[in-house]
């Protein structure tokens, strides 16, 4: 019970973490020659932002970014632990980006 507990414990510190050293720097959501940077892009995210940057990036709808997440977390564990480290260390976007819409919903 007391290894229950101090898992528990683990990623609500890392969320404390993130929220006090909330990583306020924005960039450009692409580089100079034109390639999808991976960002966090709030202006369309449900949490944070990050399924939708990792959708932005790899040309994916966002609701299946969010459903492998979710997947992830369910099956896995890591899922939840990876996303609040992106949550912390993924710089956000400046803007939203003029091709997103036509990015993220291919299929």
């Amino acid at each position: 019970m007391n290894s229950l507990l101090s898992l528990f414990w683990v990623p609500v510190l890392l969320l404390i973490i993130g929220m006090l050293a909330r990583n306020r720097t924005e960039t450009s959501p692409k580089t100079q020659t034109g390639n999808p940077r991976l960002v966090r892009i709030t202006q369309r995210g449900t949490l944070g932002g990050i399924c939708a940057g990792f959708a932005y990036k790899f040309g994916m709808p966002t609701w299946l970014a969010r459903v492998i997440m979710v997947l992830l977390v369910l099956f896995s564990g890591i899922g939840l632990i990876a996303y609040l480290l992106l949550r912390m260390f993924m710089p956000v976007a400046s803007h939203l980006p003029e091709d997103f819409d036509e990015r993220t919903e291919r299929i």
